[in-house]
């Protein structure tokens, strides 16, 4: 005799990893084609040489406020801190309207 019980809830399982898979996936590329959804409303990003490193914004700053097509632009710092001794990402950031 087949078991039909255990043959009907794995397909069951199988269809909801499936579905839950696809739905994940939908909206996953959605959120990567819009940025601000998860909080980074920009169009470009500089970034250093070296990734997150600091690109002194006292050169930057002025060439992007000459550029017609900047509205506005921010600084942003990147770094690791502790907290309860466990290693967290944290940055900050300050908004330059122009």
């Amino acid at each position: 005799m087949a078991p039909v019980r255990s043959a009907l809830a794995g397909t069951a399982f199988a269809v909801a990893v499936i579905t839950a898979t696809i739905v994940f996936g939908a909206s996953l590329a959605n959120l990567t084609s819009h940025p601000a959804l998860y909080g980074w409303d920009f169009g470009y990003a500089l970034f250093s040489t070296d990734g997150y490193g600091p690109i002194p914004s006292a050169l930057v700053g002025p060439m992007l406020g000459h550029d017609r097509y900047v509205a506005a632009s921010t600084d942003a710092w990147f770094a690791t801190m502790e907290v309860d001794r466990q290693p967290s990402p944290s940055s900050s950031n300050q908004p330059t309207r122009r």
